[in-house]
């Protein structure tokens, strides 16, 4: 922000030189709606899906014909571009086409091994999609994944983490510690959990 103007600004990660700065309107949050594969920079800016050069700042492309509005979150994996929103789309990272479309929707994902674990945005459930085609490989509804305020930490040699925060508050802070759990993703059991 410089100014009560808002800036997307790049600069080298060895020394800290400025490299280049585009300005971004006040009111348009970057946060999950941005990642950097590469030297590549996928962003929604301005209501567009943006793929910016990391080294210069330019346009490499746009992608107008997805409504970015409904976007709650962006993932770059293996050439593809996952739009978390409703529906849950995957692009080719290349073209912009669609590749497949899951109607039910996500607002939290992650991907790896071929595949994206996500919260279904129509029940709350956790589901695993073929990242190839988008086909539900297994789907996965218990009551303290489904919960709004649960949230995908990572995925790692088929373990999925959830950060899962207090069921209801209580009068001392020091009381309302979040809690892990770790789900095999493989079949969306739980393997164990922590808090």
């Amino acid at each position: 922000q410089r100014n009560s103007s808002y800036f997307l600004v790049a600069r080298d990660a060895c020394n800290g030189v400025f490299l280049w700065s585009r300005p971004i309107k006040p009111d348009e949050s970057l946060r999950n709606k941005f990642v950097v594969i590469g030297d590549r920079i996928y962003a929604v800016l301005e209501n567009k899906l943006t793929i910016l050069d990391a080294a210069t700042g330019e346009v490499v492309a746009t992608h107008e014909k997805w409504n970015a509005s409904r976007i709650f979150k962006i993932l770059v994996e293996k050439e593809t571009i996952l739009l978390c929103g409703q529906p849950f789309r995957a692009l080719d990272s290349a073209t912009g086409q669609l590749r497949w479309e899951y109607a039910p929707g996500a607002e939290n994902a992650v991907a790896s091994d071929g595949q994206v674990f996500c919260h279904v945005s129509s029940d709350g459930a956790l589901a695993c999609l073929d990242l190839k085609n988008g086909q539900e490989l297994w789907k996965n509804i218990d009551s303290k994944r489904a919960r709004k305020d649960s949230k995908i930490c990572f995925y790692h040699k088929g373990l999925l983490v959830f950060l899962l925060a207090p069921e209801k508050e209580s009068a001392s802070k020091y009381d309302q510690a979040c809690s892990v759990q770790a789900i095999s993703g493989k079949d969306g059991k739980q393997l164990w959990s922590y808090q």
